[in-house]
């Protein structure tokens, strides 16, 4: 199933030819929560590869389930102060290669599962403050390989 919905030439998860192993690893990543989302049934708003000309914002939305963005182009800002986002054993947010050209704001977000945003970048700042991040017996927050405008991880952490 991997192979024909993960890695052949037209699968959504490619974003061009795969020359690397690191290629393939962030296919696998943008796959498997998918998967496991698709056949757990906990995909709450999808925005896989839109195109956000603007800025999306979310403030003090509460949504039940995963709130994903695989692939997305957020030409302006992403804000979720305030939002509750809850997917208990899951993924609350998958951000996976996605573009965000301005700050993503997440101050007062309340996550139950993971915050994930892989292979990512971040043209503006990331704000975090007063963030509650849980994900029992997993990762609360992972940004492997994503590209963040930060001067030192101390400031999004504060």
């Amino acid at each position: 199933m991997y192979k024909n919905e993960g890695v052949r030439a037209d699968s959504p998860f490619r974003r061009g030819p795969l020359h690397t192993l690191s290629d393939v690893e962030l296919i696998t990543a943008d796959y498997v929560p998918w998967f496991n989302q698709q056949h757990l049934g906990g995909d709450a708003l999808i925005l896989d590869h839109a195109e956000i000309r603007g800025s999306a914002m979310l403030s003090s939305v509460t949504v039940t389930g995963a709130v994903r963005a695989l692939g997305a182009s957020i030409g302006g800002q992403l804000g979720l102060e305030g939002a509750k986002l809850t997917n208990e054993g899951g993924n609350a947010l998958i951000l996976h290669r996605a573009d965000l050209k301005g700050n993503a704001y997440l101050e007062r977000v309340t996550a139950t599962g993971e915050v994930r945003a892989n292979g990512a970048s971040i043209g503006g700042q990331l704000d975090l403050e007063g963030a509650t991040l849980t994900n029992e017996g997993g990762h609360a927050l992972a940004f492997d390989a994503a590209r963040l405008n930060v001067r030192r991880l101390a400031d999004v952490l504060r």
